[in-house]
């Protein structure tokens, strides 16, 4: 019996045709490629292996970089338990390769090697051919194809026992051997595969968000599942194989820090195979985890969004530009959705995410939206003429609505459509219920998106604004600073924080958490946040620079800044006076209603008709 039917290594059995490793704690599988390394290793044992040599014997002289053979290393120690500072298996000789430095022994013929799997994947021989080509359009297409990766995470064996209940997973970044697999195009990738999951009710997904900080960790995979409060993690990597991707991907249940399967997946290129693999990825996470899908949620699972993969490659490196949120790159963004559109005019997605992206111009204050908003609504009902369930165009519709049109009703309704199709829009349809006077239901929807995105900034000030407006301020000032150390400049965090420490009597520290506001405040800003630190000045005593700061808010036609620095003087009537001369957006209509700040004015009947005003303002009411 050769290596390749099984041998020991210390306290492990390999077993390379299964790519299993078989010890003390149960049987684990690893990457078919990294096995391969394992088995040469040990063929070599005590001797130096080069990179080169690992190129030329296990890639079969296909040049994948030092990344390739770095990652299998890594994943070998990791499965091992080795540690490369004192390593008992594997050890690395600076600027020449690694040895195997473990003992090899042979299976005997008399022992039992590992059961056959029973998957019926196609997966590459053991350092068989694996031709690698690099045209600019099928490299970024194989990026594209990087959420099949998940493909192989998800591809779940019939013939194993059924996935506990718990029905949340974390999906990690995964890897790549390729050098010319960019990581915008990683990262777009992800975010697609997520969005596709999100759009399955019955599953807890894990933002991209929250995951993206363990992109380099090292840290155990229990620990990662314990941080996010999942049962089931995933992670994988892929790489080019001619005019076929291939897929190593591998599923582990956390609570064991088991792997489920781990399996080599190799296809043609196809836009056909390409979206039918990510069909079967959403119907093998269903019945991995015990999820049930609707008709409808079959039906999109199904949907061919393009059959143009240059345009879906624009779409995806569009909505990596478009997450980071900074004016060029959302500007950037608009760009590449307006080509992918150029190349499928049907193609639905990409009017939606153009529509996003000039929705997002006008919220960030970069574009006028008396300008813009028109553009993205009429963009995003062209996405829905061509895919009349595509949530993202549903959201589009429910944010002009309450920005532009100031419908709180039909708001209300398309961003109910669009929480609906989708969990990933939660945010924007807690927010309008508060608006509306719903706070019962948008903290339980608030709620619901911190456990999908623990780590957003974002999704940590919505539960800290409507926990102060819930008059929890401890819990308000507990997500309020998480939102902050995650974003150091997150400006209505600070103010968040300031807000309060006021209300719970700290008003030095309020001063100086609204004083970090002012730091990082933009120019529309700064004039509000000088109201609450005037505020918190004349409650700490202060009265003489709490005027100060009022005079300079006094100056602008900002009557809301006015109210809150003339409430915290103690001036009530003037408070009211101010307040109600203003115009309200959607943060200072939720303040209005329930902040325990304006608590000495709520049995005013003057304020009464304030908040009557409100509700006519945002469609609530008749006029």
């Amino acid at each position: 019996m050769g290596l390749h039917a099984g041998f020991h290594l210390e306290e492990w059995t390999v077993h390379p045709e299964q790519n299993r490793l078989s010890g003390p704690n149960g049987e684990v599988h690893i990457n078919s490629r990294a096995m391969d390394v394992l088995v040469y290793l040990a063929a070599h044992a005590g001797e130096v292996v080069s990179r080169d040599e690992f190129n030329r014997s296990v890639w079969a002289e296909t040049v994948v970089g030092d990344d390739a053979v770095t990652w299998c290393i890594s994943e070998l120690r990791r499965q091992l338990g080795d540690q490369a500072s004192s390593p008992r298996f594997i050890e690395t000789i600076p600027k020449r390769g690694y040895r195997l430095v473990a003992p090899v022994r042979a299976l005997d013929e008399t022992e039992p090697t590992a059961g056959t799997d029973g998957g019926d994947s196609p997966a590459s021989e053991p350092g068989g051919p694996n031709p690698f080509i690099k045209p600019r359009l099928l490299i970024e297409i194989l990026v594209l194809a990087g959420l099949v990766t998940v493909a192989g995470w998800l591809w779940l064996d019939r013939q194993e026992p059924a996935a506990q209940a718990d029905q949340s997973i974390a999906v990690l970044p995964f890897d790549h051997f390729s050098t010319d697999l960019r990581d915008p195009f990683a990262e777009g990738l992800h975010h697609e595969l997520l969005t596709r999951l999100s759009n399955i009710a019955d599953l807890r997904v894990i933002s991209s968000t929250s995951v993206r900080q363990y992109r380099d960790s090292n840290k155990p995979i229990p620990e990662i599942a314990r941080e996010l409060n999942v049962a089931w993690v995933m992670e994988g990597a892929i790489q080019q194989a001619g005019d076929e991707i291939q897929l190593n991907a591998q599923l582990i249940d956390a609570a064991s820090d088991t792997h489920a399967w781990a399996r080599t997946y190799r296809r043609e290129l196809t836009a056909e195979n390409l979206f039918a693999i990510q069909a079967d990825i959403v119907d093998d996470i269903a019945s991995a985890m015990q999820a049930q899908l609707s008709a409808e949620e079959q039906e999109r699972v199904v949907r061919v969004p393009t059959e143009n993969l240059e345009a879906y490659a624009l779409v995806i490196r569009g909505a990596t530009l478009l997450a980071r949120r900074t004016e060029s790159t959302m500007r950037r963004a608009a760009d590449l959705f307006r080509r992918a559109i150029d190349l499928d005019t049907d193609y639905a997605d990409a009017w939606a995410e153009l529509a996003s992206a000039q929705t997002l111009l006008v919220y960030y204050g970069h574009e006028d939206a008396e300008q813009m908003l028109p553009r993205a609504r009429e963009n995003a009902l062209t996405a829905l003429k061509l895919a009349p369930d595509l949530p993202m165009a549903h959201m589009v519709l429910g944010v002009v609505y309450m920005h532009f049109d100031h419908n709180g009703p039909a708001a209300l309704e398309a961003l109910g459509k669009a929480r609906a199709l989708s969990s990933d829009y939660t945010g924007w349809l807690a927010w309008m219920q508060a608006v509306a006077g719903n706070l019962d239901g948008a903290l339980a929807l608030t709620r619901e998106q911190v456990e999908r995105a623990p780590s957003a900034p974002s999704v940590n000030m919505s539960l800290a604004f409507l926990s102060l407006a819930d008059r929890q301020p401890g819990t308000a000032l507990e997500h309020a600073r998480k939102a902050r150390e995650l974003s150091p400049g997150y400006a209505l965090a600070w103010l968040l924080e300031g807000q309060a420490l006021l209300v719970q009597g700290h008003y030095r520290e309020a001063i100086t958490a609204v004083e970090a506001a002012l730091d990082h405040a933009s120019d529309e800003s700064i004039t509000e946040y000088r109201g609450w630190l005037a505020a918190a000045h004349a409650r700490a005593g202060e009265t003489e620079r709490a005027r100060e700061l009022a005079e300079t808010v006094a100056d602008s036609d900002d009557g809301y800044a006015l109210g809150i620095a003339r409430l915290g003087l103690g001036e009530l009537d003037a408070a009211l006076d101010a307040l109600g001369r203003n115009g309200w957006n959607d943060n200072q209509t939720i303040v209005l209603r329930y902040h325990p700040f304006l608590d000495p004015l709520r049995d005013d009947e003057r304020f009464n008709a304030i908040i009557r005003r409100l509700d006519r303002h945002w469609g609530l009411a008749e006029g």
